[in-house]
C-alpha cells in the first residue's frame, strides 16, 4: 500500500484495472463520432472531441494513394513532394502548419475546395449524416 496525504492506494498492474481488446471496427463505419486516437483524446479522461479538420485532411492524403488523380505530377505537385516538410503528423502544430503552406493553395483550391471535394468521395456516408444533421437542425 502506498499513502498520498491520508489516503491510501493498493499498487495494481494495467492489467488489473483494464482489459486489451482486440475488436476492430470496420473501416466503413468508422464516422467523426466513433473515430479516437491520441489526436482527439481530452486530458484528464474528459472525453475526446471529433477530429480537426486539418487533422482529417492531412491523415486522407496520408493514406491517398500515390497514383490518385488528385496529385499533379506535371507541376511536381506529389504525395512526397506534399509531405516532404511534414513527415510526421505527430508534433505539435506540424499538421497545423502543413494546412495553411501557402505553397498547396493551388492544389487544395480556393477555400480548400478542391481538398473537400476529393475528401468527400471517399466520405460519403459522413456527408450525408452532417447533411441530415444539418436539416433538422434548420427544420426543427
Amino acid at each position: 500500500m502506498k499513502c498520498v496525504g491520508d489516503m491510501k492506494w493498493k499498487e495494481v498492474t494495467l492489467n488489473d484495472v483494464s482489459k486489451y481488446s482486440k475488436e476492430r471496427i470496420n473501416v466503413d463505419k468508422l464516422t467523426l463520432e466513433n473515430y479516437v486516437s491520441t489526436e482527439n483524446m481530452l486530458p484528464e479522461k474528459a472525453g475526446k472531441k471529433i477530429a480537426r479538420p486539418e487533422t482529417i485532411f492531412f491523415n486522407f492524403l496520408y493514406d491517398l494513394s500515390d497514383t490518385d488523380n488528385f496529385w499533379v505530377d506535371e507541376s511536381n505537385f506529389t504525395k512526397q513532394t506534399c509531405f516532404v516538410d511534414y513527415q510526421s503528423g505527430q508534433e505539435k502544430g506540424t499538421v497545423k502548419k502543413w494546412f495553411k503552406d501557402k505553397k498547396f493553395a493551388p492544389y487544395f483550391g480556393k477555400g480548400y475546395s478542391k481538398l473537400f471535394n476529393r475528401w468527400k468521395k471517399e466520405n460519403i456516408d459522413i456527408v450525408k449524416k452532417f447533411q441530415e444533421d444539418f436539416k433538422k437542425i434548420i427544420y426543427s
